[in-house]
């Protein structure tokens, strides 16, 4: 094992090496390939005979991965350039810069919730907030928090960023959505009782009188639920 500081990331060639660690992290991409580099060259058999080496282990304690991206998302496996760089967003809590598809912050545990909304829904939304206006993606959120907080101690603690995409004309809404205690349970508890009415073969009360109603029209399950006795 050899450990150095900024001594050994360009210039170092060392074919057998197949560990790279990184402590620190970089201000630029170009930097991370030269250090992540001294671990991908290839062994020639002739001038290291015995060693085999198949793959390099990079182990990245310094959030360089997360904040430009890894070496796939930059060039693919048939060795064509990628059209531009990796996209990213900034967490709002600490201000990472972290790969855009992610939905919990690595760094403090900084929990998204994305969704996409017609014109309508959307301006809905922005009036009157998620809580009021998607209740199912507030009960969504509440959920992600609490069971979520088990793995990441303290993030229930924090609000969850809720983010709408209007599809018609790709506007973003950011919202800070506190953790809400009562409806995390209430919803949690109304899963357990429906769990536990299927195990006991229970059929539960249907959401309308009429198979009519909107809802068990656009229901895959419709004719299954209404062909039961209630």
């Amino acid at each position: 094992m050899i450990a150095n500081v900024a001594v050994l990331t360009e210039g170092y060639d060392n074919p057998p090496t197949s560990c790279v660690v990184l402590l620190r992290p970089s201000s630029y991409k170009s930097t991370m390939i030269q250090m992540v580099g001294r671990g991908l060259r290839t062994v020639d058999p002739e001038e290291y005979p015995g060693v085999i080496k198949t793959d390099c282990v990079i182990l990245d304690f310094g959030t360089s991965s997360l904040i430009h991206g890894s070496l796939e998302q930059d060039v693919d496996l048939d060795g064509r350039l990628a059209t531009g760089d990796a996209p990213t967003k900034q967490c709002p809590e600490c201000a990472a810069t972290v790969p855009a598809a992610v939905i919990e912050c690595p760094l403090c545990g900084y929990v998204w919730e994305c969704k996409t909304m017609n014109a309508r829904n959307w301006r809905a939304c922005v009036k009157d907030g998620v809580a009021v206006s998607k209740p199912v993606y507030a009960a969504q959120i509440a959920l992600y928090q609490a069971y979520m907080d088990a793995s990441v101690p303290g993030l229930a603690a924090n609000p969850a960023l809720f983010t709408a995409i209007n599809k018609d004309t790709a506007e973003l809404h950011h919202e800070l959505v506190p953790f809400n205690t009562e409806l995390a349970q209430r919803m949690s508890d109304r899963a357990v009782r429906v769990l536990s009415a299927t195990d006991a073969g229970e059929l539960l009360p249907r959401i309308a009188r009429d198979r009519d109603h909107f809802e068990c029209r656009m229901c895959a399950y419709a004719n299954r639920c209404w062909s039961l006795p209630q």
